[in-house]
């Protein structure tokens, strides 16, 4: 007999079983026996939720764990075991079973004008949980939620499709509509185009203007006379001025309208900075009067632009050491108006 837990292997057969029998002759056993600890059986799949349900047992190491051996646990694809291996000890498996939990989902990539992490939850969206999608600005998501099940998302993906933008308003000069085709509608589809329309004896500055995501790009056109380009010059294939540059630095002050400042290295005798407004119309490009920024050496220029028509120029004049020195900028029109210089040593 063998304790609780354990059964008898006789040393002439291969297994141990209940019952095996010891030979004897002349009062003397030709055999014995060992005292072996039972196997343990391996849970079937059908007990357990999202097993893998292809084999009949739960273990990798199949129906029959040995004693002192370990079953590993078999999940469904898109989900783990909430335990690495059960130990069999005497029959009795440790823990007596497993469970098969949902592995978490990736969260979308790749989707035009979605924000970079597209759910609100983050990168990733735990089993059972849903995927909030996330749009840019101006975008909504066609779906409200994703729900994460064991790495899949259902549905897969959303779209981020773009809002209507509003007609202009307030345009000095311009028609009623401002748009035209916009007469029966509250706004202009997204991908949509708003042909500007101005009264009689005005042209519009640019041609057209396209939605994106309820805004407009550019968000605001100008209808001006005639002679309002008779103070600038029209850009001839594109040729601001004929000379080598450097530091050219181009910022936009309102829609269709930026202030360029570059340094003309051919000025040699007198090295000198300028700067320019440049503005955008349905005949092409326009410029107004370069005026000099500085007549310094300079070894670099950046420039900010604020709220409205106002800027600001900075730059390091090598001459003069590490001053940094600004100068505001207001834009009327076609002219830059240039404030006072102002110099600060850097700390």
């Amino acid at each position: 007999h063998c304790a609780e837990g354990y059964e008898p292997l006789c040393s002439d057969e291969v297994e141990p079983r209940e019952g095996c029998q010891l030979q004897c002759l002349a009062s003397q056993f030709l055999t014995t026996f060992t005292c072996k600890g039972k196997p343990c059986e391996s849970p079937w799949t059908s007990s357990i939720a999202n097993s893998d349900t292809s084999s009949t047992y739960a273990c990798e190491e199949g129906e029959i764990i040995s004693h002192n051996s370990f079953c590993t646990p078999i999940c469904a694809e898109g989900y783990e075991a909430n335990v690495d291996k059960l130990t069999c000890s005497l029959s009795q498996l440790s823990p007596s079973t497993f469970e098969c939990v949902g592995l978490p989902c990736a969260a979308p990539k790749n989707i035009e004008n979605a924000m970079a992490t597209a759910c609100e939850e983050g990168s990733t969206v735990q089993h059972g949980s849903v995927c909030t999608p996330r749009c840019q600005y101006g975008y909504t998501a066609n779906e409200s939620a994703l729900l994460c099940t064991a790495t899949a998302l259902s549905p897969s993906t959303f779209q981020c499709s773009g809002l209507p933008c509003d007609v202009p308003t307030s345009i000095p000069n311009a028609a009623t509509p401002a748009c035209a085709g916009s007469e029966n509608s509250s706004g202009i589809d997204d991908g949509g185009f708003c042909i500007p329309q101005c009264e009689a004896g005005y042209e519009p500055s640019i041609a057209r203007l396209e939605c994106r995501g309820s805004m407009l790009r550019p968000s605001v056109f100008k209808c001006v006379a005639p002679e309002y380009f008779e103070n600038s010059t029209r850009l001839e294939a594109g040729l601001l001025r004929p000379a080598i540059t450097r530091h050219l630095t181009i910022t936009g002050i309102i829609d269709g309208t930026s202030l360029a400042c570059f340094r003309d290295v051919t000025i040699r005798d007198a090295p000198q900075a300028l700067c320019g407004v440049v503005e955008g119309s349905v005949v092409g490009l326009w410029h107004g009067s370069l005026v000099p920024l500085s007549e310094g050496d300079l070894s670099t220029i950046k420039t900010i632009a604020f709220e409205s028509n106002l800027a600001a120029a900075c730059y390091r004049d090598d001459a003069r050491g590490a001053a940094l020195a600004c100068r505001g900028i207001r834009v009327v029109d076609f002219d830059a108006l240039l404030g006072d210089e102002e110099e600060e040593e850097e700390q």
